[in-house]
């Protein structure tokens, strides 16, 4: 069951990625960019910190714009389209693309100094 969700999920935003941070402003009123900025205000300036279910990296682009971050950033989406869309305006090195599951991190424990998670959370199953 829980394959067959991931998979209508994973569909429905590779047939939005143009679309998706438009979306997000236009049915939050805009106020996606405020809950981003005190999302970030929060966190450390550098380390590794990982934007779990990036799509799009709109916290990962508010963290380096608004957080003055200069650590290391591992954008991990589990839909390939959408996170390479929002990968393609970055050229730094210190943002790493990974396409993962987020209820099964490709990661080691203790492996990362914070997470940063926006609308990813209600797709969540578990």
């Amino acid at each position: 069951m829980y394959e067959q969700s991931k998979n209508f999920v994973r569909q429905k935003f590779e047939h939005i990625t143009r679309w998706y941070d438009f979306l997000n402003s236009l049915l939050s009123f805009g106020l996606d960019h405020y809950w981003r900025w005190q999302t970030v205000k929060y966190l450390k300036k550098k380390g590794i910190v990982l934007d779990l279910c990036a799509g799009t990296l709109p916290l990962t682009k508010a963290l380096l714009r608004w957080g003055g971050f200069k650590g290391k950033i591992i954008a991990l989406d589990f839909c390939l389209p959408i996170l390479a869309y929002g990968y393609r305006s970055f050229k730094k090195k210190e943002i790493l693309p990974v396409v993962g599951d987020a209820i099964d991190l490709p990661l080691k424990d203790k492996s990362v100094d914070a997470i940063m998670v926006a609308f990813g959370v209600r797709n969540f199953s578990d």
